[in-house]
């Protein structure tokens, strides 16, 4: 049971930030410009967002107290952690910008906090 426990909610969030620790060891495409740079921000945000999913959905199975506020800090930490990584990648620099587009990507999960809890009123 624990192992089916473990490959359902901890598997997926391992398996993202690898794959995640793959692609930033990767040599950078040259950019584009301005829209290059607009398009590469909503990335950032879009796949912490979903790192930060997967992670909540893992610590609400655990039963983790504050599971969202835990769920954007760590995202955001990875997201540093990712950028320090890119300092020794060929081809890559660390960027104050991709940490916040991270960082705020995760933090659109809070918007379900908020829906939960007017959820859970209404039940009330």
């Amino acid at each position: 049971m624990r192992f089916r426990s473990f490959y359902l909610y901890a598997m997926p969030v391992l398996l993202y930030t690898a794959a995640i620790f793959y692609f930033s060891s990767m040599p950078n495409p040259p950019s584009a410009g301005m829209a290059f740079l607009l398009l590469d921000k909503l990335e950032h945000a879009f796949e912490y967002f979903i790192l930060a999913m997967l992670l909540l959905r893992a610590l609400k199975h655990y039963i983790v107290k504050h599971p969202y506020v835990l769920s954007v800090a760590i995202t955001a930490l990875y997201g540093v952690s990712d950028e320090i990584h890119q300092l020794f990648v060929p081809g890559r620099v660390f960027s104050v910008y991709d940490i916040i587009a991270d960082a705020v990507g995760a933090s659109v999960i809070l918007v379900f906090y908020v829906l939960e809890k007017k959820m859970n009123k209404k039940r009330e």
